[in-house]
């Protein structure tokens, strides 16, 4: 089983427990952790494009 399907099933309760049992706290916690995830996104994006073997006799340029 991947991550990804785990995380399916606790992740309507965590997002509830952050905003409505934890109040203001919470959804600023929550809203930490989007702009943390939000500020990594380039840097994966960097890592995934440098990963990935370009496709024989490809002319591309990445950014």
């Amino acid at each position: 089983m991947r991550p990804a399907r785990v995380w399916r099933s606790p992740a309507p309760s965590v997002l509830a427990l952050f905003c409505i049992a934890w109040g203001v706290p919470g959804r600023l916690a929550l809203g930490c952790v989007f702009v943390l995830a939000g500020l990594a996104m380039p840097y994966a994006v960097r890592w995934a494009g440098r990963s990935r073997a370009a496709p024989s006799g490809a002319d591309t340029v990445l950014a």
